[in-house]
């Protein structure tokens, strides 16, 4: 019986595990510079294909949490092309 216990609790705890590890997310940061090195404030940065977003400080600077599914970020701001 006790055995059957630990088993059960065992596996409970395995089950409460498992949605943890499909929700992963990775935190990507960086810098956005102009050509001539000066940096971006401002600009709009989205994960493609989620409304997960942020934009960069007043030096360029961002970081953002990407879920780990994902691939793609959009760079965008007024007066450029978006990439």
């Amino acid at each position: 019986m006790r055995q059957l216990h630990l088993v059960l609790v065992f596996m409970l705890l395995l089950i409460a595990g498992i949605p943890a590890a499909y929700g992963q997310k990775r935190t990507v940061s960086g810098k956005i510079l102009e050509a001539n090195g000066k940096p971006l404030p401002f600009v709009s940065v989205l994960v493609k294909g989620t409304n997960v977003g942020t934009t960069t400080n007043a030096d360029g600077v961002f970081s953002i949490d990407v879920p780990d599914n994902s691939k793609t970020l959009v760079f965008s701001i007024t007066g450029f092309k978006t990439q």
